[in-house]
């Protein structure tokens, strides 16, 4: 038996700036969804399309390509490209020691054209152990440089138009996987 929702997504743009009120400039975007037959189904909905974090943008190839292009235009995706190179050093078995060493060259080295911004001693420890390509070679590094994007880059991506396309992408991603725990309407 198929399953059908019906779903209306209403996108309200931020309000323009007033002289009266000029520190209470909207900062988000509002998504306002409606469903018919099941209010349960529209409450979980609007949880998650609230509760977008990082996290959630980094585990969707579609989210991670906005954030990047967004990036790209704050001329930051050094971070979020490191970031994704030592997710997918993690994954590797024996060629590991080349993508060490490029990720290094790449990402760490001093002068390097996509270099990092990470503490001196991250990135001495770095140096210090490329010649054993360890798993957690990149570790502290990579928790760096996530902390970094979360606490600037991405609250700049909360606040454009982007950031509703992941939300979009993210609240059509929670309803196909709850929608097959429901009746039909």
């Amino acid at each position: 038996m198929e399953r059908r929702f019906s779903l209306s997504i209403i996108y309200t743009p931020p309000p323009e700036p007033t002289l009266h009120r000029p520190n209470r400039l909207a900062k988000r975007h509002t998504v306002e969804i409606f469903t018919v037959g099941n209010e349960y189904l529209a409450d979980r909905i609007s949880h998650f399309s609230n509760d977008i974090s990082l996290v959630h943008i980094l585990n969707n190839e579609e989210t991670v390509k906005i954030f990047k292009r967004f990036l790209e235009e704050e001329h930051s995706k050094e971070n979020l490209e490191f970031w994704l190179g030592v997710n997918r050093y993690k994954r590797q078995g024996f060629i590991r020691r080349a993508t060490a060493k490029r990720i290094h060259a790449k990402f760490i080295a001093y002068g390097s054209k996509n270099e990092i911004n990470i503490p001196h001693y991250i990135r001495m420890g770095i140096i210090e152990n490329l010649r054993f390509h360890q798993l957690n070679l990149f570790d502290e590094a990579q928790t760096h440089v996530y902390k970094l994007m979360a606490m600037d880059s991405f609250q700049r991506f909360r606040s454009t138009e982007l950031f509703l396309k992941c939300q979009l992408i993210h609240l059509t991603t929670q309803l196909k996987r709850f929608s097959k725990h429901f009746s039909p309407c």
